[in-house]
């Protein structure tokens, strides 16, 4: 072709125009591949960042669900410090006051909290008022994704810890992302702006070899990192905690593999730190275990979830019908169904911190005695859960029941010829069958008053006997409780000075109650406790005894307080028992009592609905209390 001004002319115009054209091109390519590369950044670093956070936040709430069932959380305040143990900046971990609906002071990063709207924790609340769903998460992912210059990508969850009335949240404020988009997007103008003015002084060479750089640039500064950090996290999802994100460069890729690499190291050193507690804990379990399992009696330890942690087989024997059966407190509660709440009573007694003790229960064809105990952290002294312990009574029953048929049998026995005797005595000291001499009647009258002894005695264990049985009822009338004590009061008189014990009766007050009361059996339970306190008052003519009655609500109160030898501690739960007599009432008075005065007294005032106990110490004295109910 021959070339010619307009030929040059048209080649030149052509020249420029394709130049141009394939200028306009390269612009357009390098803009789509950089908004491609923009987006497919935000994508990585999205599912990245979200599969990152979903890791350390599941790891996050197991410690905080460990240090709960390792029971170093126990309260609001345990979470608290917690919190600032773990976070003490307070930049990943909030709470949120469940009731109140708003953060808790000190543990509400603005940057956390502006996610969290009113609107997202009520729609949260009501899903787990619905549905007991308990974990729910937010985030402003979706418009960084969009292009929203002004957000900074950040993902919390919520979950509910009801019991401590605290919703704990875990967050990350992905500040890298928002920088690192800033930073691309100036990048790529920078590159544009470039390219645009070597394009127009190097035609071809800008158009050819500038976007290939820019494109190797960019994959190899910004999606190479962000695939290793991807390849990184999904080894760790993976549970390889020691896994490390091999990024050399210097940027803000850079940083965030630092930090990415620093967090590994720590959550893989407290996953080393939980499995050696775990294995310490273990070994301490297989100790208790070990020692339970020796012993005899029934042992069963739940937790505060009430559920079973420890179980001997003489316990699985008796719940599950097997000792290698495993037993839930549900069996326990079911084979004493009917008998008492088990369930109502420890949450009574735990708050008390009484132990419960419940002297009969039959499973089965057995009888057992039940005793149940709060146990207490030894360091923070709160409740953790309970232990229960079980004594097969069963033998000692049939025994006791033995022995107190025998006791009934044999003082209806005895009961007749010594009304028989006692009938005949007194014939005889009366002059019926004859005059007797001064010699006679003293020998009479001894064998008089021991047999009158042997008929109380007789009749005391007759009341015991049905006291045992389960048939002690007598019928009740309105009585003046108050001229019945007097009357007791001046019967006794003389052996209270013979005793050179002084003998007093409050004046009652006017108008006293009636009491609804057996006569005859009250009387016996007030002439039995005066008794006693003139027996065991102080000596050398400092004996002194005071009795009273009183209104004390719907009962009549009787009080009869001594200054003599009082109760020893180790007494005080025995006293009244069956046959039991107080270790220095003994010493004081060998040839004493049987020990059935104050069993029977128990059984006559509780039978009436009333109550008797007493309160004193050794040395010091004693004042027994009986209530009888008013009369309505």
């Amino acid at each position: 072709m021959k070339l010619n001004s307009k030929t040059t002319v048209l080649l030149t115009v052509g020249f420029f125009v394709i130049s141009a054209a394939f200028i306009a091109t390269s612009l357009m390519a390098l803009r789509r591949s950089q908004t491609d590369n923009l987006d497919l950044f935000k994508n990585e670093f999205t599912q990245t960042t979200l599969e990152l956070f979903q890791n350390s936040s599941d790891l996050f709430y197991k410690f905080v669900d460990n240090e709960i069932a390792d029971k170093q959380i126990q309260s609001r305040d345990d979470v608290l410090a917690y919190m600032k143990k773990i976070d003490p900046d307070g930049r990943s971990a909030f709470l949120i006051d469940l009731k109140a609906k708003t953060f808790v002071p000190g543990y509400d990063d603005p940057r956390l909290a502006a996610i969290v709207t009113p609107q997202d924790l009520n729609d949260f609340l009501a899903r787990w008022t619905l549905n007991q769903t308990a974990d729910f998460s937010i985030d402003n992912i979706d418009a960084f994704v969009a292009g929203d210059a002004s957000i900074i990508p950040t993902r919390v969850r919520l979950k509910i810890y009801e019991p401590y009335g605290l919703i704990i949240g875990y967050g990350g404020v992905f500040e890298t992302g928002k920088i690192r988009i800033q930073f691309i997007q100036e990048q790529n103008a920078s590159y544009y702006r470039a390219y645009l003015l070597t394009a127009l002084e190097i035609f071809l060479l800008v158009i050819v070899l500038i976007p290939a750089l820019a494109i190797l640039l960019m994959r190899r500064v910004v999606i190479g990192p962000i695939k290793k950090l991807r390849t990184a996290a999904q080894q760790i999802a993976g549970g390889s905690l020691s896994t490390q994100a091999e990024v050399a460069s210097k940027d803000e890729i850079g940083e965030l593999a630092a930090s990415f690499n620093q967090m590994t190291k720590k959550l893989l050193g407290s996953q080393r730190a939980v499995e050696a507690k775990m294995r310490e804990l273990s070994g301490e379990h297989g100790k208790l275990s070990a020692l339970v399992e020796g012993v005899k009696l029934g042992v069963v330890m739940v937790d505060l979830n009430l559920r079973v942690i420890l179980s001997n087989s003489a316990a699985r024997a008796v719940l599950g019908g097997s000792p290698d059966k495993v037993v839930t407190f549900k069996d326990l509660t079911e084979k004493i169904k009917g008998k008492v709440d088990i369930s109502q009573a420890l949450s009574y007694y735990v708050k008390s911190s009484k132990p419960l003790n419940i002297q009969e229960v039959a499973i089965g064809d057995r009888y057992y005695r039940l005793f149940m105990s709060p146990v207490r952290d030894l360091k923070e002294k709160i409740f953790i859960g309970a232990v229960f312990v079980m004594e097969d009574i069963t033998d000692e029953k049939k025994i006791n029941q033995m022995r107190t048929e025998i006791v009934s049998v044999t003082s209806h026995q005895l009961r007749t010829p010594a009304t028989i005797i006692k009938g005949n005595l007194e014939m005889v000291l009366g002059g019926d069958v004859g005059k007797i001499t001064k010699k006679q009647r003293e020998l009479l009258d001894d064998t008089y008053m021991g047999n009158e002894r042997m008929i109380r005695l007789v009749n005391d264990l007759m009341d015991a006997s049905k006291i045992d049985e389960g048939g002690f009822v007598f019928p009740t009338e309105p009585i003046d409780l108050g001229g019945l004590v007097a009357e007791v009061v001046k019967e006794v008189a003389p052996f209270a000075v013979k005793k050179r014990v002084a003998l007093s009766l409050a004046p009652p007050a006017p108008r006293l109650a009636l009491a609804k009361i057996n006569r005859q059996k009250v009387k016996q339970v007030i002439q039995n406790l005066i008794d006693n306190a003139i027996k065991y008052s102080a000596v050398e003519d400092r004996g002194r005894v005071e009795v009273a009655v009183a209104e004390d609500g719907k009962f009549l109160k009787v009080s009869v307080d001594d200054n003599g030898i009082g109760v020893p501690p180790g007494d005080k739960d025995k006293l009244f028992e069956r046959f039991y007599r107080g270790s220095n009432s003994t010493k004081l008075d060998p040839g004493g009592g049987t020990g059935l005065g104050l069993y029977i007294a128990k059984g006559v005032v509780e039978q009436g609905g009333g109550k008797i106990w007493f309160e004193g110490k050794e040395g010091g004295g004693t004042t027994f209390y009986a209530t009888f109910p008013i009369n309505n």
